[in-house]
């Protein structure tokens, strides 16, 4: 089951400007934000910086580097920090922005890797390969024909991919430029066809 743990990594995320920190090296990622530690030789300085928007607060300061064990409770206080992104697999964006497409997949092989076996489901590399190709044509506003065998998955493939673009506004884009006037209530409610 995916845990706090999914959400820690120490290489920076997919699609991530790389920069130089000013206030400390980079020692974890989570919420899409830098865990800095500064070493400052009678203490440490530890400061949360979102890679999108730049912001960046101090987390705390403290004599002794952070121990392994008190990582998880670290992560969790940037993620109430207020200046926090988006979780690893949270797909919703506000109105204005969009989950590119990267995100989108990673989030999707996500699905199918890590959170359907463990209800039961079984890993299908041709089940991941279709919603993959599926969410690109999605992506890219064409029209998509598949045709897969009995027991590949098609019903989640389909599925999961569109639910991923509705909710990550992968098409806001789009459809802002083919529907200016439309009000956004209106186009949220704009549905992707799925004929099978």
């Amino acid at each position: 089951m995916l845990n706090l743990q999914t959400e820690i990594s120490r290489t920076p995320p997919t699609g991530a400007p790389m920069r130089q920190y000013i206030g400390g090296a980079p020692i974890l990622y989570a919420y899409g934000c830098a865990l800095l530690e500064n070493d400052l030789g009678d203490h440490f300085v530890y400061k949360v910086v979102n890679l999108e928007t730049n912001r960046s607060v101090t987390l705390g300061r403290r004599k002794t580097p952070l121990a392994p064990n008190e990582i998880e409770r670290t992560v969790e206080r940037i993620r109430e920090s207020g200046i926090a992104g988006a979780s690893r697999l949270e797909v919703d964006r506000p109105y204005g922005v969009s989950i590119t497409h990267e995100k989108c997949r990673e989030i999707l092989c996500a699905v199918f890797r890590d959170i359907l076996p463990d209800y039961g489901y079984t890993i299908r590399k041709e089940q991941i390969s279709l919603a993959d190709s599926i969410l690109k044509t999605i992506y890219e506003r064409k029209t998509s024909l598949a045709e897969a065998e009995v027991g590949t998955g098609k019903t989640h493939a389909y599925l999961v991919a569109a639910i991923l673009a509705k909710r990550g506004r992968l098409n806001d884009f789009w459809n802002k430029s083919f529907y200016p006037k439309m009000a956004y209530a209106d186009m949220s409610q704009m549905p992707i066809v799925i004929a099978t």
